[in-house]
């Protein structure tokens, strides 16, 4: 009984250790992009919208490719210098956008531009950054304020630090 008993409890607890403790998904290295969102829906819809309502379009505006790293701590993007040039050519101010993994929607926000001096409860990118440096932040509405954010603050999905770190672009 007894022989038969410790196997089975050395089994019960490994199970019990891995469970607790997430262990990286291995993902492909061209699985995060940021796209336009295909969907017709107005930006204050967006807010409490789910990923699942929204699929990834063929167009992708950000690929692993334009980051040159990610700060996981303040969700800013550093975008290589052809990127933020690309990007700065393109009208997408009060364009919506879906983050996406593996072809997955992640969450949704909107290209915002503080130029436009008004308020926004959801994610956003705001543009008018990248007049002066290769960056992008993901910021909880604007201006940015835990407080009146609504929603749910997606961003540090373990799916998008998962690719991120497959590509190297965080440490």
């Amino acid at each position: 009984m007894r022989r038969v008993f410790l196997p089975v409890l050395l089994l019960i607890l490994l199970a019990a250790c891995s469970s607790s403790t997430p262990s990286p998904t291995p993902v492909s290295a061209t699985s995060f992009t940021i796209r336009r969102l295909a969907t017709e829906r107005s930006v204050d819809d967006l807010v409490t919208a789910e990923p699942a309502e929204f699929t990834c379009t063929d167009e992708a505006l950000i690929t692993l490719a334009d980051l040159v790293h990610y700060d996981w701590e303040s969700h800013t993007m550093t975008l290589t210098p052809e990127a933020a040039a690309r990007l700065t050519a393109l009208d997408l101010v009060g364009t919506p956008f879906v983050v996406c993994v593996e072809e997955t929607p992640v969450y949704v926000g909107v290209f915002w531009s503080s130029l436009f001096s008004l308020s926004y409860d959801g994610l956003v990118i705001d543009l008018l950054l990248l007049d002066s440096e290769p960056k992008l932040h993901l910021a909880t509405g604007y201006p940015e304020s835990p407080e009146m954010f609504r929603g749910q603050d997606r961003r540090s999905d373990v799916r998008i630090w998962q690719a991120l770190y497959a590509a190297g672009k965080v440490p």
